[in-house]
C-alpha cells in the first residue's frame, strides 16, 4: 500500500518506473508498475521487480520519485512551487489576488489567496478549476458566497 504525502494526489500507474530513496544496496533501484489500484487510505501496488514479502517489506518506509513527465496534468494543482505568487481570477468576479499558501487537506488542497477582496479560500476541486496554463492568471469559478460582497 503506498500513501501520498504532503495533499499530493494518488499518481502511480501502470507501466510507470519509480525509484525507492532510499535505494536498496543490493538489487533493483528502479521499480516498474506492475498494478495500481486506488483504494481508501491510498494505492495497492504491484512492483514487477517485487515476488516476496520479504523484498515488499525492504520498500515500507520508503519515499517513490517518479520522473516529473510520467505525473499526471492534475499535478500542477498542488504543485506548490509553481502555484504561489499566481494570479487567480473569477470568471465573474475578477481578479481574486494572488496565491500565498497552499493548504494540504484530506479531501483536497485549498489555495489561500490574498487580494482586493482579503483573503479567500479556494478549494482544489476540479469543479472550480476553470483553467490552469502553464504560465500567466489561474482561471476560476468559485461558488456563491466565497468572497465576501459576491
Amino acid at each position: 500500500m503506498t500513501v501520498p504525502v504532503h495533499g499530493l494526489p494518488l499518481v502511480l500507474d501502470d507501466g510507470m518506473h519509480v525509484v525507492p530513496v532510499p535505494p536498496a544496496l543490493k538489487g533493483a533501484r528502479t521499480l516498474t508498475v506492475e498494478s495500481a489500484s486506488d483504494g481508501e487510505a491510498g494505492q495497492l501496488v504491484a512492483f514487477r521487480e517485487v515476488r516476496d514479502i520479504g523484498a515488499a517489506s525492504d520498500l515500507v518506509g520508503k519515499t517513490l520519485l517518479v520522473q516529473e513527465a510520467d505525473l499526471p496534468s492534475s499535478f500542477s494543482m498542488h504543485d506548490v512551487v509553481k502555484l504561489v505568487g499566481r494570479e487567480v481570477v473569477d470568471e465573474e468576479i475578477g481578479s481574486l489576488g494572488l496565491i500565498e499558501e497552499v493548504m494540504h487537506g484530506v479531501a483536497n488542497d485549498v489555495w489561500v489567496v490574498r487580494g482586493p477582496h482579503g483573503e479567500v479560500l479556494v478549494p482544489v476541486v476540479d469543479e472550480f478549476i476553470v483553467s490552469l496554463p502553464a504560465e500567466g492568471p489561474i482561471g476560476v469559478k468559485v461558488p456563491d458566497g466565497l468572497v465576501e460582497g459576491d
